[in-house]
């Protein structure tokens, strides 16, 4: 045994593979109560390879100190979701229901994103890589997106469900912002509002309604501003 009690699931790296690799015959591998109860989960050991996808559901998820993962995940929780290991690296990351606390997520790489959804704050870092969104939106109570080679591109814009105040995006190296705000009737960008920064590229701002904006963005870079319905500036 290496260490773990009798209340804890212990699986070797082999048999892990075998359950959460999505081109072998394990299928993926849920682990926890669906519908984000049943308990803490904490992840106590490295979880991977890249090619899997895991799904989890617990009171809160959080992970040792070295128990990198390398997968993609869906996860959900009743209190929070904080995995903020520098090792990690998600291919992937969604919550299936509304997360009752806040959201945590680093990655080394690329992160593609879907639905990102919880009643508190929500913080999605890349250390190297971009951000990236297949579909959904993400949804908190405060917003922060960080990446150092793009944050969506002009063609594929990350949607956020969010007025402005709180949500800040900033990204260091090469590539493009480009953010939607999906369902407020205004967003504010600048003071009282969203802010951003890019070391980079552009930035492609947009609104499906209104938008107000009182500012523009740091650095002197390409920017283009549009909305569904009024901009006032």
């Amino acid at each position: 045994s290496s260490g773990f009690t009798g209340d804890q699931l212990e699986l070797s790296m082999s048999e892990l593979d075998f359950m959460t690799n999505l081109a072998g015959n394990g299928g993926g591998l849920v682990i926890g109560q669906t519908g984000a109860g049943g308990g803490d989960v904490i992840f106590k050991g490295a979880v991977g390879p890249t090619t899997s996808f895991l799904n989890e559901f617990g009171t809160n998820i959080t992970q040792a100190v070295g128990a990198d993962i390398t997968t993609g995940l869906n996860a959900g929780a009743s209190g929070n979701i904080i995995l903020a290991n520098a090792g990690n690296n998600l291919g992937s990351f969604s919550t299936g229901t509304q997360v009752g606390g806040n959201i945590d997520i680093v990655t080394s790489g690329d992160l593609e994103l879907s639905t990102v959804d919880a009643l508190g704050t929500v913080s999605l870092r890349s250390s190297s890589g971009a951000l990236s969104q297949s579909d959904g939106f993400i949804s908190g109570s405060a917003i922060t997106l960080q990446a150092v080679t793009g944050i969506g591109t002009p063609g594929n814009s990350i949607f956020v469900n969010s007025p402005g105040a709180g949500l800040s995006a900033t990204n260091t190296g090469s590539g493009d912002i480009a953010v939607t705000s999906s369902s407020a009737p205004t967003f504010t960008v600048g003071g009282g509002g969203a802010t951003f920064s890019n070391g980079g590229g552009g930035y492609y701002i947009s609104a499906l309604n209104n938008m107000q904006l009182n500012g523009g963005t740091a650095n002197d870079n390409y920017a283009q501003f549009a909305a569904g319905d009024t901009l006032t500036v």
